[in-house]
């Protein structure tokens, strides 16, 4: 064979591995990469949607933690002990033991410091915050201690506190401590504040967040003032980030935000990963490939080699020789032909099951491809109910702290539970001092409804609740609190397939359930105390400036029913009694004198005691006929008070004043019964003298 000869078969040959290389590699390569660059995005969108949730996530626990420190905040300053010590040199001990217990229960809080009404330190804890610079709070304090909203709403105030030296930001809580006034239009006062100094990097540090799951960012923003930031990666990466506010239901001008952020470097290598038995497999069909295709080349190119021989000898042979020396030309012709074609019919099946293997692989990838991207919609889909739930539970949390009266709770904790877990459910809150309960059970069946009537008696104790549940498995049962003294009811489902993200959520907002119906039997209590006097058990001053105001607004003169008196009484001798028997003979006078008044009143006239020995009444729908004849009354009864001290009988009265709207001005219509208390307690002093 000539060498042109040689070089075009090899030419041949390896045009033909190439051609059908290609046609082999390229579909399966540009594939991949497609198929690399939809999970490669994936991914990028995934991490932003789990950036989004554990932003969210960490918000709700500063949150949370920031409210935890306010209402222990609230409960300190609410303390009778510690309200006492503003009039002592020193805390007591119990009060030292409760800030003690605040600031075990809040370790992000560095120090307390109980100040009085002239902005001076009584007590720091602990003792080495005495060294801090207390003029960086001044202002703060002063404005605190001003502010009229201190007595209307006296709940801790947040300032952000940047030091002079130029350290770390502070946050800042100061709750105004109450006492009662001299004032009549005024009650209370502020008599001192509690400052609770909390360091930043510890509430950050509060977060769960451990050495491998920990971002390469972690910001605390207020505004556009950078609070706290922690970077755990130095180099000049790009980093996604995601930012959620802080809300923790304060109407100052703070707006904590929470950012964190993550690298999206890694993610091309988690793909790839993902892809590591399918590189394989395609790297070993790829070799396969290159060796089938070398041989069908091969084979191709052998016959035409042969071909070229044959055709070589034929053209350098004598074919007028005798037929004994020639060659069966036509027999190596056809025969040579035949193998030829019958390796190209041969290689055309080859490359047609090939091509079909190829259209079958590609079609399962196409299943697996669907069947994933199914689950990744699963996924978000779960993450999106998830982080729903969450925002109802954050918006729920704030608006049980607006209600207006504990009876608006059980409908609105209801709708919120049917939402998160898309199920029939019941609630069960129990009757107290402050609320008279709730029951709701009218979507389950009749027959759990029968069967918890008849064990109604298990249903207000925690530990029979527990007992109950555990012997009733076609019923899910979610204790209103974690223990017999905060047990406040439950919520109740029917037993069935449900997420463990409803379970979980339901579970969060029994917690908060706790916590709101605790808030509003708090701030009952204090209603209460603020219009309620502590030793007749009558409404105070506060109480009766608002009815007289009420009145006043109300009266009109060409209308008798609007008419109204006002009587002014004065117990006579308390500060005898005080002097030489004690305070508590004096409480016990004013009790008897109280107690002998609410036996004259009328259901609808309003009593008050408010000041020392001062009682107020008004009469309403009352001309000065009907003042005079109440007088008369009033007096019949101070005549025949006595009290017993020591076994010894003592008479006890009082003095009293009134004015009418019919005859007298309604302007002066307190001054003047005033007056006439006055002149009747001289006669009865000067009758006492003997002149």
């Amino acid at each position: 064979m000539s060498l042109l000869a040689k070089l075009s078969l090899r030419s041949f040959r390896h045009t033909v591995l190439a051609l059908v290389w290609t046609a082999v590699s390229v579909p399966i390569l540009m594939l991949c990469a497609y198929q690399l660059r939809n999970d490669y995005e994936q991914r990028l969108a995934s991490n932003a949607r789990e950036l989004a949730y554990e932003t969210e996530r960490a918000s709700f626990v500063l949150t949370q933690n920031l409210r935890q420190l306010m209402g222990d905040l609230d409960r300190i300053a609410s303390d009778g002990s510690v309200i006492r010590s503003l009039s002592m040199p020193i805390l007591t001990p119990i009060s030292v033991k409760k800030i003690e217990e605040f600031l075990g229960h809040n370790p992000a809080s560095n120090s307390v410091m109980l100040i009085d009404k002239e902005l001076f330190p009584i007590e720091v804890l602990p003792t080495w915050a005495l060294t801090d610079d207390l003029s960086i709070y001044e202002s703060f304090m002063q404005a605190v201690v001003s502010s009229p909203s201190s007595i209307s709403d006296p709940r801790p105030r947040l300032f952000i506190v940047t030091p002079q030296d130029n350290t770390e930001p502070q946050l800042v809580f100061i709750r105004p401590i109450l006492s009662a006034s001299d004032s009549l239009s005024q009650p209370f006062q502020v008599n001192g504040l509690l400052l609770v100094n909390v360091g930043i990097t510890k509430l950050m540090r509060g977060l769960d967040y451990n050495e491998t799951n920990k971002p390469e960012l972690l910001r605390l923003l207020n505004q556009e003032q950078l609070l706290f930031e922690e970077r755990t990666n130095t180099q000049d990466i790009e980093i996604n980030t995601h930012q959620a506010p802080l809300i923790i239901g304060l109407d100052e001008q703070k707006r904590l935000a929470l950012e964190v952020g993550r690298s999206p470097k890694g993610v091309m290598k988690q793909v790839l990963m993902g892809y590591r038995a399918q590189a394989a497999a395609a790297l070993l069909f790829m070799i396969l490939m290159l060796i089938v295709v070398k041989k069908l080349a091969d084979k191709l190119a052998h016959p035409l080699e042969l071909l070229s021989q044959v055709t070589n000898r034929m053209s350098k042979r004598n074919f007028q020789e005798a037929p004994g020396d020639a060659v069966d030309t036509h027999s190596v012709q056809y025969h040579e032909f035949s193998e030829a074609f019958q390796l190209l019919s041969d290689m055309e099946t080859t490359i047609r099951q090939q091509f079909q293997q190829l259209h079958d692989a590609n079609a399962t990838l196409e299943d697996k491809v669907a069947e994933r991207t199914e689950a990744l919609k699963k996924n978000i889909a779960l993450l999106d109910d998830q982080r729903e739930s969450l925002q109802r539970l954050v918006q729920y949390s704030i608006e049980v702290q607006q209600i207006a009266s504990l009876d608006e709770l059980g409908p609105m904790t209801l709708a919120l539970a049917d939402s998160i877990c898309n199920q029939q459910l019941g609630i069960y809150l129990l009757r107290s001092e402050f609320f008279s309960g709730y029951e709701q059970l009218d979507q389950l069946q009749e027959k759990s409804r029968a069967f918890l009537r008849a064990q109604h008696a298990q249903l207000n104790d925690y530990a029979s609740l527990l007992r109950l549940a555990k012997n009733t498995p076609q019923l899910h049962f979610f204790p209103i609190g974690s223990s017999t003294p905060s047990y406040q009811g439950f919520l109740i489902t029917e037993r069935s397939e449900h997420s463990e993200h409803s379970s979980e959520a339901l579970m969060v907002l029994s917690t908060m359930l706790v916590s709101a119906i605790k808030q509003h039997t708090l701030n009952t209590k204090l209603h209460r105390l603020a219009h309620i006097d502590s030793v007749t058990r009558l409404p105070n001053r506060h109480y009766f400036t608002s009815k007289f105001s009420e009145m006043l607004n109300r009266f009109n003169n060409n209308n008798p029913a609007t008419h109204f008196g006002v009587f002014v009484i004065d117990v006579n001798g308390l500060k005898f009694i005080n002097d030489h028997y004690g305070h508590q003979y004096g409480d016990e006078m004013l009790k008897i004198v109280a107690n002998a008044i609410q036996q004259v009143v009328r259901a609808n006239d309003t009593l008050a005691r408010v000041g020392g020995d001062e009682f107020y009444i008004i009469l309403e729908n009352a001309s000065a006929d009907t003042c005079e004849k109440f007088a008369i009354r009033m007096r019949d009864v101070s005549a025949q008070l006595t009290m017993n001290i020591n076994d010894q009988l003592l008479p006890i009265s009082f003095s009293l004043g009134y004015a009418s709207t019919d005859q007298d001005s309604l302007r002066n219509l307190l001054s003047l019964a005033d007056e006439r208390m006055y002149f009747e307690k001289k006669k009865h002093y000067k009758n006492l003298s003997g002149h």
